[in-house]
Parts: structure tokens; C-alpha cells; sequence
């Protein structure tokens, strides 16, 4: 692990005593929203340490494994060795965040991409920077639900684009989702500038 271990078992250390508290409490029969809210500052403080730990991971660990061509031997169909961008999207498929288009293994290095595939990316990109998605379909929806076309996101697409969403990664102003629309390079840099952003990793 490459994080300061001192800051990582000082705030696992605070989490425990403070698990420690909330037991105590629940055997006290104390009143639930204390509870609920010492739960929560715990649950706050296991958050904090996550993110160091996945920080110094993404600032260390990522850049040796990019440096030492990490994902390279990772075999998809159709991204060959002259692909351009070959080493950055083995690297992300070996990671999760780029996915295939299919069964079969195919990329389609060249081709388009939605705002909805762009949004389960970048999804999956926000947790590897440390960014928890804690919603489910319930929630995605009710965050969806402002939208004049929200049911046609696909359902892998729905709780990412609802993280995006929440996390101020997509603009909520427009009236519609658009979740099929081919979107632009500067689209995809805004959001991920807007992810990093909300990662707190500028």
C-alpha cells in the first residue's frame, strides 16, 4: 500500500473507537437518529481513508503499471498494435472503466460514443479516483425522473448517468437526458474534468 500508513491507521483506528461507541450505544437502547448519526460520522471517517488509500494508488500505483505497460498482453479483437491510443485502452479495459461493445470482444477503437456509455464510463472512472456510487435503481430513477426522456437510458446506463448527475459530472439544466446522442471530445473532457473536480483531484 502506498498511502502515509500513519494517516491511514489514525483515521481506521478513530472508525473503530467510534464503532466501538455506537455499539455501546445500541446496547444502551439509545434514541436511533444519535445512533444513525454516529453511524454516519463513522462511515464518513472509513470514506476519508478509502480515498487516500485509492489516491495514492491512482498516484503511484496506476503510473508504474502505465509505465511498465500494465494491460498491454490484455487481447481485444480489435484493437491491434498500431490501434492509436492501443496502451490507454488496454489499460482501462484491464481496469473496468472502458468496456467492450459485445460478446465477442470488440472495442471498435474508432467508434462513436453516446452520452449514456460516456456516463457509465466516467461512472467508473469517479470510483477508481475514489468516488463512491452509492445509489441503486430506486434512487438512479427518482434522480432521473425530472427528465422528459429519461426512459430511454439504457439500463446499464441508468445509475451512472444518475451518479453523473447527483455528482454535478452532467449539467442538469437541459430538459432532456439524450442519452443516444453521439457526444463530442469536449463533452467527454467536461466530464471528466467535472468527475475530477468532484474527486477533488485538481
Amino acid at each position: 500500500m502506498k498511502a502515509d500508513h500513519a494517516q491511514v491507521n489514525r483515521l481506521l483506528k478513530t472508525a473503530r473507537g467510534q464503532i466501538d461507541g455506537i455499539l455501546k450505544m445500541v446496547e444502551e437502547d439509545r434514541y436511533c437518529l444519535d445512533v444513525s448519526s454516529q453511524i454516519m460520522a463513522a462511515q464518513s471517517i472509513l470514506k476519508k481513508a478509502n480515498r487516500m488509500v485509492l489516491r495514492a494508488h491512482m498516484d503511484c500505483c496506476v503510473r508504474e503499471a502505465v509505465a511498465s505497460g500494465y494491460g498491454r498482453g490484455r487481447y481485444i479483437r480489435d484493437v491491434k498494435e498500431n490501434t492509436p491510443y492501443r496502451d490507454d485502452i488496454l489499460l482501462l479495459y484491464d481496469w473496468g472503466v472502458a468496456g467492450g461493445v459485445d460478446k465477442k470482444g470488440s472495442f471498435q477503437p474508432g467508434g462513436r460514443i453516446s452520452r449514456g456509455e460516456a456516463a457509465a464510463m466516467v461512472a467508473r472512472a469517479a470510483a477508481k479516483c475514489g468516488l463512491a456510487n452509492d445509489l441503486d435503481a430506486n434512487a438512479a430513477r427518482d434522480v432521473l425522473a425530472q427528465f422528459g426522456d429519461y426512459t430511454q437510458i439504457a439500463d446499464y446506463a441508468r445509475v451512472p448517468m444518475a451518479f453523473c448527475y447527483q455528482q454535478g459530472i452532467l449539467d442538469d439544466s437541459a430538459l432532456n437526458v439524450e442519452p443516444n446522442k453521439v457526444i463530442t471530445r469536449a463533452e467527454i473532457a467536461e466530464m471528466l474534468y467535472n468527475m475530477l473536480s468532484a474527486a477533488k483531484r485538481l
